[in-house]
């Protein structure tokens, strides 16, 4: 966690529905003005733990503290807390005006002091000279936007997004993506959000806590998470990983040496590991380096191989390669100055490497 107060304390949380235990023993702080996103699959607990910030669950055990108060009895209106749905749940009787005034009439508010700061919020989201039409007649992005005002206008303390971008195209909810993160830096209260998609939790998130099971399996900055998984799911989940198989034979000053898919290797880990340890080396496409047998840099290869596939995606290649043994590997190449070297064919011969110290070595559990 940043060295900022947290407003949010989860402590051991577990919850059950009937027989099936949906949290684990969940533990988390969450500090006042920051972005954290809960990523996992369908089914981990992630937004079971998001309804139990709201106060639409309360816990089996453990406790919620929100801004210092323990929240677990207190329901979801008389927390200072508001919450962005999957679906919106505009009313659509309304009109904008009327969708992001609701909280603030139900409160009753002045009737100046509500026009000044809906006109003031749909402003902060765009949606200046829109406040007399109904959901039906805006766009999707559109009404994301007013689902958002509505929330934002009642200045919680934390705002709570359940997979509010899933139902756009992909071009409107990467221009949301950067929407929403904008959005929370100029607000400084504190998002919380869900989602299975990776590439839009590292977009947004200053922090992101890898579920799974109804288990927290790893917490950290988007760049951790991606560079320096602690196990194999987190490894898996959050982007394209090679994974080999290596056994540990000897220490070296900088190094452990190691018998890697057949082929004698050098392995730089953080962690240590006694000779014999069977372990799994994980190395992201981006991180191999593709060579021709005649290139000099090939003769520091540890793999020889065959290209089996490639793909053009415009700023990069994906290229398959089957190495020694059978096993294939994934390895992305960028166009720069040097992308007339990136010519590859299928059934070329190739040498494989990768970046020295980028690989990361997990034990074989």
């Amino acid at each position: 966690m940043t060295g900022r107060e947290p407003i949010i304390d989860i402590r051991n949380v577990s919850m059950r529905f009937d027989d099936t235990l949906v949290l684990d023993d969940i533990s988390l702080s969450i500090a006042n003005g920051e972005f954290l996103t809960f990523l996992g699959p369908s089914g981990c607990g992630k937004t079971t733990l998001l309804r139990l910030l709201a106060g639409f669950e309360s816990p089996t055990s453990g406790d919620i503290f929100i801004n210092g108060q323990r929240m677990n009895d207190v329901p979801p209106h008389r927390r200072e807390v508001n919450t962005v749905f999957q679906s919106y749940a505009l009313f659509p009787h309304m009109t904008v005006f009327e969708n992001v005034a609701f909280g603030l009439r139900r409160k009753k508010l002045p009737a100046s002091e509500i026009k000044g700061r809906v006109a003031e919020m749909l402003a902060l989201v765009k949606l200046e000279g829109l406040g007399g039409r109904r959901p039906a007649q805006l766009s999707g992005g559109q009404q994301q936007r007013v689902a958002l005002a509505r929330a934002v206008v009642n200045r919680p303390l934390v705002l709570l997004l359940d997979e509010p971008l899933s139902a756009l195209d992909f071009k409107l909810r990467t221009q949301m993506q950067m929407e929403l993160k904008h959005l929370q830096r100029r607000l400084g209260i504190t998002f919380v959000f869900v989602t299975h998609d990776q590439a839009e939790a590292f977009a947004m998130s200053d922090r992101v806590a890898v579920m799974s099971s109804g288990h927290i399996t790893q917490r950290g900055t988007p760049q951790e998470i991606y560079e320096n998984p602690q196990n194999l799911f987190v490894a898996s989940f959050v982007g394209e990983i090679n994974i080999l198989d290596a056994v540990i034979t000897g220490h070296a000053p900088d190094h452990l040496e190691a018998t890697i898919e057949g082929r004698r290797g050098a392995l730089h880990s953080r962690r240590d590991y006694p000779d014999g340890q069977r372990v799994k080396v994980l190395l992201r496409p981006e991180d191999l380096r593709l060579s021709r047998p005649e290139d000099p840099e090939a003769a520091e290869a540890c793999f020889s191989g065959v290209i089996k596939e490639c793909t053009y995606k415009g700023a990069t290649v994906d290229i398959q390669v089957e190495i020694e043994g059978g096993k294939a590997l994934q390895a992305t190449e960028f166009f720069n100055e040097d992308s007339e070297d990136i010519d590859y064919r299928p059934g070329e011969p190739v040498r494989v490497s990768w970046v020295r110290g980028w690989e990361t070595v997990l034990p074989d559990d």
